[in-house]
Formats: structure tokens, sequence, C-alpha cells
């Protein structure tokens, strides 16, 4: 029998794929309740840092006193999900860039 993702399963897996990658995790998520991004990480190329601003989504809510907790989402959650990680990215691509970073 498997077990459903839970965010924090999804972050660990992208943080492990990051710094296999050259990436350096400069803040992630630890607790079920945050604010801010799930994950960033950084790598310099070519003089210039690489940015990342990453939100991750599992697939059963993380919170184990939830009634929905270790049930999937369902298809109207699902779409609120994409939505909400959709909104994080125009919010991500919003914020004032500097120059000595890429994006």
């Amino acid at each position: 029998m498997f077990s459903l993702l839970l965010e924090i399963d999804v972050i660990d897996a992208v943080c492990k794929d990051l710094e296999e990658r050259g990436y350096v995790i400069i803040n992630r998520k630890k607790e079920i309740k945050h604010s801010g991004k799930d994950v960033i990480a950084k790598k310099t190329n070519s003089n210039k840092d690489i940015r990342l601003f990453i939100e991750a989504i599992g697939e059963t809510s993380s919170d184990s006193s939830s009634k929905r907790y270790g049930i999937p989402f369902d298809r109207s959650q699902i779409k609120v999900h994409i939505s909400e990680l959709l909104f994080a990215t125009a919010e991500t691509l919003s914020m004032p860039k500097l120059d000595e970073y890429i994006y």
C-alpha cells in the first residue's frame, strides 16, 4: 500500500534534487503553517546568482487534525490550489528585481 505525498514530502524531494544540482537552499518550509515561499534556493552561474522561489503542494492535507487528512484532494480543491500557485507565481514575477540575480 502507498501513502499520499504531503507537502513537506514534496519539499524534501525538491530540496534534495536542487542540492544534487548544485543549488544552495536559502530557506525552506519546515512547518505545516507558514508564510512565504516553500523553498528559496540559489546557484551561482557565470557571475550571476540564479534564484528559485518555489511553492509546493502535496496530494492531501498536511494537517493531521483536518477531516480531509489522508484523503486525496478533490477536483475543486485542486482548482483552488492551482489558482493559489498561479497567484504566487504572478506575485513573484512582480517583485522588484536585482540586476545581479537571474529569476
